[in-house]
């Protein structure tokens, strides 16, 4: 699990006397980028500053503790979120693409802790998401977003692995072709021959013997 620690970069005085500003770096833990922070702090010398400083620190550190041992997987896609769309990587379209998803997903699993989710999660999830009605493309959709948010937690090291690697969605069900037997095509020829002329009847019996496509461009 990865810790938060806060450098000190600098302390200066700062607008009114007794006002001084701490400038603070740290490393994202969900970015991996370094983070530099302002804070005011009301002293009057520079030692009481120091120690207000470190007092703000322990307090910083312990809160960003907190966020890496308990992130939500809500809380966490919508950071991943705005990482992306800050970062410019990707069109506003997918930005609103992936917040559509994102509250999908939250509505089955978003209370659940990131370090939480397991594969026995992941499946469960999508089967409730099928229980309920949703299409296995719908299904794939926002679990390749999960997918992708959390091969990035993995790679913040805040989790150790990725469950949605031994996941797999829902596979599409083929519609079945709904074709006429030889029985039943022989007898729709014969009652298409037996009303011709009409044009419905010579139409009938281009589709029968030549194929629907064929059929089309001849007409």
């Amino acid at each position: 699990m990865a810790e938060l620690n806060y450098t000190t970069r600098n302390i200066r005085q700062r607008g009114a006397e007794g006002m001084w500003e701490v400038t603070l770096s740290h490393r994202n833990p969900l970015t991996g980028e370094v983070v530099r922070t302002y804070h005011k702090v009301e002293a009057k010398t520079r030692k009481q500053t120091e120690k207000k400083r470190d007092e703000l620190i322990l307090n910083l550190e312990r809160k960003g503790g907190a966020l890496a041992a308990g992130v939500t997987v809500r809380e966490f896609m919508d950071r991943f979120v705005d990482y992306k769309e800050e970062s410019g990587t990707i069109e506003p379209s997918t930005v609103r693409d992936y917040r559509g998803q994102s509250r999908i997903i939250a509505k089955y699993i978003g209370a659940e802790k990131l370090t939480s989710v397991t594969i026995a999660t992941v499946n469960d999830w999508m089967a409730r998401m099928t229980r309920d009605g949703y299409a296995p493309k719908s299904v794939a959709k926002p679990f390749r977003l999960l997918k992708q948010v959390m091969k990035w937690g993995v790679a913040q090291d805040l989790i150790t692995k990725n469950p949605c690697d031994f996941c797999k969605p829902p596979k599409r069900v083929k519609t079945p072709i709904n074709a006429l037997n030889r029985t039943e095509r022989t007898r729709m020829l014969q009652l298409a021959r037996a009303s011709q002329p009409q044009p419905l009847g010579v139409a009938v019996e281009l589709a029968l013997t030549t194929g629907m496509r064929r059929a089309a461009e001849i007409g």
